[in-house]
């Protein structure tokens, strides 16, 4: 692996998306999903502590000590969907009350700012002269790290440069107190890592200095964490800090010796031999590491960060692509520790794998990361919002007796609004370009206005994708120009077909590409075959012996207990059958269902014994029953529901 920038993602205002599958979820968020966040934002005070802290009222603060971070992220949510539909008529109404709300929000906040820069409104409430105190637990670089992220994304989509003057002196006033020369210190919770590099991002064309020194502080936080001594352990030191949340002793010095793999403290990235701790901090730490150590020909870091690749996506990472089963530290435990009924696989943990594997497709330019983003983005973290998108998961096990389901909000209500800024900023993920190539990652429909050596360029994606693997691709180029149009193979496909007069297709990284002089318009057409597949895990991943799953396309499928009118526990699958159904249109906001085979233990023929001996056992029922798409389940009736199931 070498990190080298080599694809960048294009303004999200130059991609539309227009297909119906990722095209409703955006139009969803404009309608009613950021609406509701909003609300649930000012219902539980979240907002108001901004001004509570302008008024100079102490002792107001309500609720968890990050809840501003649930703002920033609603914030960056709601600026880039302005950016992406903003020329949208017919949502006019909507994104006009979207503006309103982001303006007052932003009003707010801007008030809030302490003279020095710091802005925590937590501390600012309620402790004053505890910051800085505690950066093990309380989340202040976290809060700020997203404040930095919505910042850019507001300046992106609107121009206005209010909160980006917000978040200039939040980053200016933390690089006053830590960095190399100053005192050693990071968030326990990774993220400021992250808003410091999109900061850079936005600040660059204008301020160029300031742009290197994010970027900088951004990559000493990144290698110093781990190194010896700790910032975390000597705090677990101070009596009063402590008080602030006892909880950290347990989490990072268990037994009393300090461990702290929790939040990848244990050793520096350079030497972890495998991914650890909190699934959302890893992958937020990995995610800025990537980015951070692009093009510094470091290979050591390349080689850790390759490492860490391999023992996530090869021991420790969910079909769906879920990570993080265990719920006592919403993390890691050990490889091939996966169980299904249990697993937490939080929603931010998913949504934080789309964000590290992006990134590392954008420094290599191969596909096999891009499987991994469409796995956990069509899944893991697509499960975290509802078909109607006005409930979440903050957990999403693959495995459910019927008592699991999506909630209006959270009190530690991080994954609703992070699964909309992932939803908002699509465009980003879907295409990507160099100086001489356009990248279709994810051949969803959309239409991409960009240019090549100042010829404007609109390349336009036709598709049914998810439920189809026919595309078609129009290059329309306002005079004659040379570039490589590249477009992803998923890991999924068994065999492409390419359609294209006087082109001849090279494959290289994943990925089929038509290198040619583009004149007028220009129409290809490709086939991927996407045929269901049924699966089998590593014999280690105990929960799935004797079990298999079933996917089509980048979807993973589960069986419901509405479909099979019975305890999916009872139901055992044939795996020779999966017979594709025609998209059903009025099932789940539209689905394409797969019909299976099977055998159903029907209730009371079992004898009352908890052991049986094997001639003892009743005979099956055969039974045919259909399989939908993971990411829908828990949308009609309550019950059971499984993705791995039994063989006979």
């Amino acid at each position: 692996m070498r990190l080298q920038r080599r694809l960048r993602s294009l303004p999200l205002q130059q991609v539309q998306i227009t297909d119906r599958f990722w095209g409703r979820y955006q139009r969803l968020l404009a309608a009613t999903t950021l609406d509701i966040q909003y609300r649930q934002c000012v219902e539980t005070g979240r907002i108001e502590h901004f001004r509570s802290v302008a008024r100079g009222e102490q002792g107001t603060f309500k609720g968890r000590y990050f809840n501003d971070s649930d703002v920033y992220k609603w914030i960056e949510a709601g600026s880039f969907l302005l950016a992406a539909l903003g020329s949208d008529a017919e949502l006019a109404g909507a994104l006009d009350r979207l503006s309103g709300q982001l303006d007052d929000t932003i009003e707010a906040i801007a008030s809030a700012q302490a003279p020095d820069g710091y802005l925590d409104t937590f501390f600012q409430l309620q402790h004053p002269d505890m910051r800085w105190r505690n950066l093990g637990a309380m989340h202040e670089m976290y809060c700020m790290g997203h404040l930095l992220e919505a910042a850019a994304a507001h300046f992106g989509a609107t121009g206005k440069r209010t909160l980006l003057d917000v978040g200039i002196r939040v980053a200016d006033h933390v690089a006053s107190l830590f960095g190399p020369d100053r005192r050693k210190g990071y968030c326990g919770h990774e993220e400021f890592e992250i808003g410091l590099l999109r900061l850079a991002d936005a600040v660059r064309p204008s301020d160029p200095d300031s742009a290197d020194r994010y970027v900088d502080l951004a990559r000493w936080m990144v290698d110093e964490r781990g190194s010896r001594p700790s910032p975390f352990e000597a705090e677990l030191q101070d009596e009063e800090a402590m008080k602030l949340s006892p909880w950290l002793r347990n989490m990072l010095a268990p037994g009393g010796v300090y461990k702290a793999d929790y939040c990848q403290d244990h050793a520096r990235i350079r030497e972890a031999p495998e991914v650890v701790g909190h699934a959302v901090r890893a992958m937020y730490l990995l995610a800025a590491a990537t980015e951070a150590f692009e093009d510094r020909d470091d290979t050591e870091m390349e080689s850790a960060i390759e490492r860490l690749w391999l023992d996530l996506t090869q021991k420790r990472m969910y079909l769906t692509g879920g990570i993080g089963p265990s719920g006592h530290n919403e993390g890691f435990v050990a490889d091939y520790h996966l169980p299904n009924r249990t697993a937490y696989a939080e929603t931010c943990a998913a949504v934080g794998l789309v964000f590290w594997s992006h990134r590392l497709a954008q420094a290599t330019f191969d596909g096999e990361y891009v499987d991994v983003m469409e796995r956990a983005l069509y899944n893991g973290a697509l499960a975290g919002i509802s078909l109607a998108g006005d409930r979440f998961f903050y957990e999403n096990p693959l495995e459910s007796a019927g008592d699991h389901h999506r909630q209006a909000w959270f009190d530690c209500a991080c994954c609703p609004p992070n699964i909309a800024r992932l939803i908002a900023s699509l465009g980003a993920y879907v295409v990507g370009r160099t100086e001489d190539a356009l990248a279709i990652q994810i051949p969803c429909a959309c239409r991409v206005e960009t240019a090549f050596g100042g010829t404007p360029v609109r390349v336009t994606v036709e598709s049914e994708f998810p439920w189809s693997g026919e595309v078609r691709v129009t290059v329309d180029a306002s005079a004659p120009v040379s570039f490589e149009l590249a477009i992803r193979i998923p890991g999924w496909c068994g065999d492409v077909e390419t359609e294209f007069d006087g082109v001849e297709a090279e494959y290289r990284d994943g990925y089929v590409i038509f290198a040619t002089t583009w004149s007028g318009r220009q129409t290809l057409r490709l086939d991927f075959e996407m045929e269901p597949r049924w699966w089998v895990s590593h014999f280690q991943v105990l929960d799935n012996c004797g079990r298999t799953a079933l996917t089509r396309g980048p979807l993973v499928y589960c069986l419901e207990e509405v479909d099979l009118a019975s305890s999916v526990a009872r139901f055992a699958v044939d795996p020779t059958s999966a017979e594709v159904e025609a998209f059903d249109g009025g099932l789940l906001e539209g689905v394409t269902p797969i019909r299976v085979e099977g055998w159903i233990d029907q209730p009371g023929a079992w004898p009352d014994e908890l052991y049986s001996a094997e001639e003892d056992l009743p005979a099956a029922t055969p039974v045919r029953t259909r399989m939908v798409p993971y990411y829908a389940w828990d949308a009609r009736a309550a019950g059971s529901m499984q993705v791995w199931l039994r063989r006979p």
